[in-house]
C-alpha cells in the first residue's frame, strides 16, 4: 500500500501545482475553479502573517534631527 502511496503522491500533487498555475489556459469551468483555488490559497497564506507593524517609530529619531537642524537648534 505505501509503495503505491510513493508512486501517485508525487504524480498527483505536479498535477495539482499545473492546474493550479496553468488553470487560465484551460476551458471557462476549469480556469474559474483553477482560480478560485488560487485565489482561496493566497489568502490562506497571507492569513497566515498578520499585518506587523513596528511597535516603535523607526524614522522618529531622524525626524527630530532634521527638525533641529533646520531650526538651528542643537540635539
Amino acid at each position: 500500500m505505501f509503495k503505491r502511496m510513493q508512486v501517485w503522491f508525487p504524480i498527483v500533487l505536479l498535477l495539482g501545482l499545473l492546474f493550479i498555475a496553468l488553470g487560465d489556459l484551460l476551458p471557462p469551468p476549469l480556469s474559474t475553479a483553477s482560480r478560485t483555488t488560487r485565489n482561496n490559497m493566497d489568502q490562506f497564506i497571507a492569513g497566515l502573517f498578520p499585518s506587523w507593524r513596528p511597535k516603535t517609530q523607526p524614522y522618529d529619531r531622524t525626524e527630530r534631527a532634521l527638525e533641529n537642524e533646520q531650526g538651528g537648534q542643537k540635539p
